[in-house]
């Protein structure tokens, strides 16, 4: 409809502003509700603080009994492709919704528009293992789509 998700959540869930912290705790800034950020997430947040560089800041980490986000500069490249890392494995939030092939190569992105990485799917133990590196952080969703963008499958990473 005419509401925004961010207006939708903040007025359902009752939100109240709250401290945004660097990596090393150092407070920047404000939110006006941790509940309605997603890790990764690099809008919606005010850098307050002098001197604070200009490059955006990525959410990765969500404090909600502290009411605190935690930015970074980068997201962590977690996730290496061409076995120069760990394969991820989503969480029970897996969701299959077309039949995967072995072996064969799908296309996977972790970000709202981010680029579509190589990856192939081990349905069986609900792994994703990584052909090109990605970069995410646990708690992004990842969603895999075939050679047409159709959605084949995708869930939350650990």
């Amino acid at each position: 409809g005419d509401v925004s998700v961010k207006d939708f959540l903040m007025h359902e869930l009752k939100t109240k502003k709250g401290e945004v912290i660097d990596e090393e705790g150092i407070v920047i800034g404000q939110h006006d509700g941790v509940e309605i950020y997603t890790i990764g997430e690099r809008h919606g947040f005010e850098i307050v603080k002098k001197g604070s560089s200009t490059e955006p800041y990525f959410v990765i980490k969500k404090d909600l009994v502290n009411n605190r986000l935690t930015v970074s500069h980068e997201l962590p490249l977690l996730f290496k492709g061409e076995g120069r890392g760990e394969d991820f494995v989503s969480s029970t939030d897996f969701n299959i919704l077309s039949e995967i092939q072995k072996d064969k190569v799908y296309f996977a992105r972790s970000r709202y528009r981010g680029e579509l990485k190589k990856v192939k799917v081990n349905q069986g133990d609900e792994i994703i293992e990584m052909i090109e590196d990605m970069l995410c952080v646990p708690g992004q969703s990842v969603v895999v789509y075939d050679e047409k963008h159709r959605v084949i499958c995708g869930g939350v990473i650990k």
